[in-house]
C-alpha cells in the first residue's frame, strides 16, 4: 500500500477475492456511488452485491476522451441527481480512466472517485500520477491534476489481456527499466507492478503539479508516440507500441547527434530486440509527424521538447528545432 502526500492510496491486490473484500470495507459507508465500468469487462463478481446494480457500462476508447462523449457523461450524472457527496469508482483501462478522470475533476467542481485500472498500461502509468485528459487537437491537451482517493490494483485482471495489450503496457514497463538502468524482464509480477509503481510515486511526490520539470523524465519516448497515435490512428498503435517506437527514434537521434555512441546506440537497441513493434509507414506524412510533435504542451516556440540519452544513459531533455527534427525523422523512417 502506497500513500501519496496527494491523499491518493494505491492498493495493491493479488486477485478478485482480495479486490471484492477490499471493495466490500472501503464502500460500505458511502452512501451514493456510481460505478463506470468498460463494457469488454464481462464478469463483475470482484462487486460487492451492494454495488453492483449501481453499473454504467459505456464503451472505452481514445474516442471517449472527446467534448462531445463527456458531455453525456455529464448528462447521465444529471438525470441521475449525482452530488458532491456521489463517489466515482471508475473500471477499465487508460482511456476510461483519463476520460472520467476528468468528469470528477469538474463535475461541480469536482467529486470524489476511485480506480480499478484493468490494464497492464494503466496499472504501471496511466492511472498513477493523478493527470486527468481529454484529447483536442493532440492528445491529452485538455486535462486536470485530480487524484482519486484509491487506485486498486489486482494483478489477477492481466491474466485475461490479449497479447497486444500486454505487449502496449510492457511498452511503459520498459521505459520505466531503462529509467531505472536495470535489466527488462518480459515477467510482470504483483512486485513488478508495485516497483514501478513506487518509482513514479517517488517522482510525482517530488512534482506533484508538474510545475518543476521533474516529472518529464515520464515522458520518454512519447513525443513520438503521441503523434504516432494523432496521425496513423489508435488502432494501428497501442499506445504501449507507440512508446516503445519513441524510445527507438529517441535511442536512434541521440546517436545522430553524438550524444552517445554507436556501441551505446546499438546496446540500448538491443534490449528492445524481444519486441514486436509496428513500423512506420513509408507513406506516412512526415510533415504531419512533425506539426503534430509540435502541438506538445511541452514544447517552446518553433522548437520540440524531446527526451534523449547522454553519455552516461542518463535522460536529458533537448530543445531541436522543427526542420532538423524532420530532417532526422525522415532518415529514421527510410532505415527503421
Amino acid at each position: 500500500m502506497i500513500t501519496l502526500n496527494t491523499k491518493s492510496q494505491h492498493i495493491y491486490l493479488e486477485n478478485r477475492e482480495e479486490l471484492k473484500s477490499t471493495l466490500e470495507s472501503l464502500y460500505e459507508s458511502k452512501p451514493s456511488v456510481v460505478i463506470f465500468c468498460d463494457k469488454n469487462i464481462e464478469d463483475l463478481s470482484f462487486l460487492p452485491q451492494t454495488l453492483q446494480k449501481h453499473v454504467k457500462r459505456i464503451k472505452a476508447s481514445e474516442k471517449l476522451k472527446s467534448f462531445k462523449n463527456i458531455k453525456k457523461i455529464y448528462q447521465y450524472l444529471q438525470k441521475i441527481k449525482a452530488t458532491r457527496h456521489t463517489h466515482l469508482l471508475l473500471i477499465g483501462g487508460g482511456s476510461l480512466i483519463d476520460a472520467l478522470g476528468f468528469v470528477a475533476s469538474t463535475y461541480l467542481r469536482g467529486i470524489p472517485y476511485s480506480t480499478i485500472p484493468t490494464t497492464l498500461l494503466a496499472q504501471v502509468d496511466s492511472a498513477l500520477g493523478g493527470k486527468t485528459a481529454i484529447n483536442l487537437a493532440g492528445k491529452n491537451l485538455v486535462g486536470s491534476f485530480y487524484w482519486p482517493e484509491q487506485v486498486l490494483i489486482c494483478s489477477e485482471f492481466l491474466n485475461t489481456l490479449p497479447d497486444r495489450e500486454i505487449t502496449s503496457g510492457l511498452g511503459e514497463c520498459f521505459k520505466y527499466a531503462l529509467l531505472l538502468k536495470e535489466p527488462f524482464n518480459k515477467e510482470i509480477s504483483l512486485d513488478t507492478l508495485k516497483k514501478y509503481g513506487n518509482f513514479k510515486s517517488q517522482i510525482v511526490e517530488k512534482d506533484p503539479f508538474d510545475s518543476k520539470g521533474m516529472r518529464e523524465v515520464l515522458n520518454l519516448g512519447h513525443t513520438l508516440a503521441h503523434a504516432l497515435e494523432k496521425v496513423e490512428g489508435f488502432e494501428k498503435w497501442r499506445h504501449g507500441e507507440a512508446v516503445l517506437r519513441g524510445i527507438h527514434f529517441n535511442m536512434f537521434l541521440s546517436m545522430k547527434l553524438n550524444l552517445i555512441s554507436i556501441e551505446q546506440f546499438d546496446k540500448l537497441v538491443s534490449s528492445l530486440a524481444n519486441f514486436e513493434i509496428p513500423h512506420l509507414s513509408l507513406h506516412t506524412s512526415i510533415g504531419k509527424l512533425t506539426k503534430s510533435m509540435q502541438k506538445d504542451k511541452k514544447n517552446h516556440n518553433n522548437h520540440i521538447s524531446i527526451l534523449l540519452f547522454n553519455k552516461t544513459l542518463d535522460i536529458e531533455k533537448f530543445l531541436i528545432e522543427r526542420k532538423e527534427l524532420k530532417r532526422y525523422l525522415k532518415e529514421y523512417v527510410r532505415n527503421y
